[in-house]
């Protein structure tokens, strides 16, 4: 997986669900400036404004409304995948079963098909569907 791109995006739905960078930094244990710098490093991958931002308050843009309806499903869903295989592999159970993957072919061919690869080496039971 591209940690760097997924990173992002998991401060980028934190925070907006928090209405706070600090606050999204403490739930997810990282530093108030690193969680300021993936989304500044977000905005400036997709060239676009995710939040309206004062001194005291964020408020998400038009075009972050958009992207959180567009990522949070999958930062969930990437979350709840990464903890039940992390445990049941740490457990030394065999992971099987079918992944149903959606989305757009662009979101497909340019952030998950690359990351395929090292998951069906570490999963090899698991097989995908394509939706």
């Amino acid at each position: 997986m591209n940690n760097k791109f997924f990173s992002q995006i998991e401060v980028f739905v934190a925070i907006a669900r928090h209405g706070s960078i600090i606050e999204a930094a403490n739930a997810l244990r990282i530093s108030k400036s690193n969680a300021s710098q993936k989304l500044i490093e977000l905005e400036l991958d997709i060239d676009l404004k995710l939040f309206h931002r004062t001194t005291r308050k964020l408020a998400l843009t038009t075009a972050g409304k958009a992207m959180l309806d567009r990522c949070e499903n999958a930062v969930d869903i990437v979350s709840l995948a990464r903890s039940e295989l992390g445990g049941a592999a740490q457990q030394g159970v065999e992971v099987s079963g079918v992944v149903t993957l959606a989305g757009s072919n662009i979101y497909l061919t340019e952030y998950i098909m690359p990351k395929l690869s090292p998951f069906l080496l570490q999963y090899p039971k698991i097989r995908l569907r394509f939706v």
